[in-house]
């Protein structure tokens, strides 16, 4: 890729995060973003629709770095603790960028992300649980479920929260069976 749309791209990225920092999406306007990425509004929609475009092409680089990194989501239905620990912890590493991105109205950007990716990893392995049912309401009680719970509990004892949920996830994958 060319390295003035590296900066290009990194200027925005960093200038969406300021201000994602301050105030909810749906606040931000293109006026905003260019100014303080000090590119014209030309530039910016050279390489994105609108602002929800810019978001959601950012929450879905981020879920795929998340998840490549992970070296077997198709194991979520036969080894969900381990799975769910590992999800977990890779978006706790994330960091700050991560929690900023998908915060607010956004949230939902995220387990939604998260499902579709890992429903998608586990059909192109084993292809016969695209139409199982009981498979695909499991998956996402898991990560719609296991994320709530987590956003909840978080603040007392990541580690302790995190491990906790993923033996549940465990004792749930097993009790469907």
């Amino acid at each position: 890729m060319d390295l003035r749309i590296q900066k290009t791209r990194q200027n925005i990225f960093q200038a969406f995060i300021e201000l994602r920092e301050k105030y909810p999406l749906e606040k931000i306007t293109v006026k905003e973003l260019t100014e303080r990425a000090q590119i014209s509004k030309q530039t910016f929609y050279l390489h994105y629709r609108d602002m929800y475009d810019l978001s959601e092409r950012i929450e879905q680089s981020m879920i795929q770095e998340m998840l490549k990194e992970l070296p077997y989501p198709e194991n979520i239905l036969t080894h969900t603790g381990e799975v769910t620990k590992q999800l977990f912890q890779k978006a706790i590493d994330q960091g700050h960028n991560f929690r900023v991105i998908f915060s607010g109205s956004r949230v939902s950007a995220l387990t939604e992300g998260l499902e579709t990716c890992l429903k998608n990893a586990l059909y192109e392995k084993c292809p016969k649980y695209r139409t199982d049912l009981r498979a695909n309401i499991l998956i996402t009680i898991l990560v719609q479920g296991c994320y709530h719970a987590y956003e909840q509990y978080s603040t007392i004892d990541q580690d302790r929260v995190v491990s906790i949920i993923s033996k549940i996830a465990d004792e749930i994958s097993n009790e469907c069976k």
